[in-house]
């Protein structure tokens, strides 16, 4: 991260020069994602080095979360969009319900399923899984 900002402030600089420098900017504009994307890597190792159950079962329902996403969003702006309110309040509410809706699918109609083993390999049910039964209704 340290070498990352000094790399986007000369690229920036080299723009603002013209010409002779527009090399430079395109060097440093690339240089500068890079090691963004490394420091991030690093950082990451290091921070989340240790087994994670949340961070684990939404690494496994990335990929459906890829793939059934766009019709979802598509169908809840088309909703939202007459609503009387800003897109600042929008927008969130339109990625924090399709995800809601699509972990959901994920876990009952997805996980354990011929789709699931398709989408990430088989997965089978931790014992506490597999034995515990249904509330019961009163």
């Amino acid at each position: 991260f340290a070498a990352a900002v000094p790399v986007l402030f000369i690229g920036l600089a080299s723009m603002e020069e013209g010409g002779a420098l527009r090399g430079l900017l395109g060097f440093s504009a690339s240089l500068y994602a890079w090691l963004l994307i490394l420091g991030f890597i690093g950082f990451f190792r290091l921070c989340c080095s240790r087994e994670n159950k949340t961070i684990r079962y939404v690494s496994d329902s990335a990929y459906w979360l890829y793939l059934a996403h766009l019709p979802l969003i598509q169908i809840i702006q088309i909703w939202v969009s007459d609503w009387p309110l800003p897109s600042i309040i929008k927008l969130p509410f339109v990625c924090i319900v399709t995800t809601g809706i699509l972990l959901l699918m994920y876990e009952y109609l997805v996980r354990y399923t011929p789709i699931g083993t398709l989408l990430n390999g088989k997965r089978t049910r931790t014992p506490t899984e597999a034995t515990r039964e249904p509330p019961l209704i009163t």
